[in-house]
């Protein structure tokens, strides 16, 4: 049969509820996309309201628009 739909909200409200208390490891969300350009923008905005300061963001260069690559630091398990 067809799967039937699931609003992206809804899974990522359900991660936040859920995939944070079982384990002190980080969380790793696999997105496959296929939609517009629009709707990741929107994908990414629930995602930084949703998950917060929970989500891993990479440091931000306004001036460019881009990621600092400079002001990166490597990501270990136990950071």
């Amino acid at each position: 049969g067809r799967a039937r739909e699931i609003l992206f909200e809804d899974v990522i409200d359900a991660i936040a509820d859920h995939a944070f208390v079982a384990s002190d490891y980080p969380v790793i969300i696999s997105i496959e996309q296929h939609c517009s350009a629009r709707q990741r923008v929107r994908q990414g905005e629930i995602l930084e309201k949703v998950l917060g300061s929970r989500l891993l963001m990479p440091p931000w260069d306004d001036s460019k628009n881009d990621i600092d690559y400079e002001k990166m630091e490597p990501i270990s398990p136990a950071s």
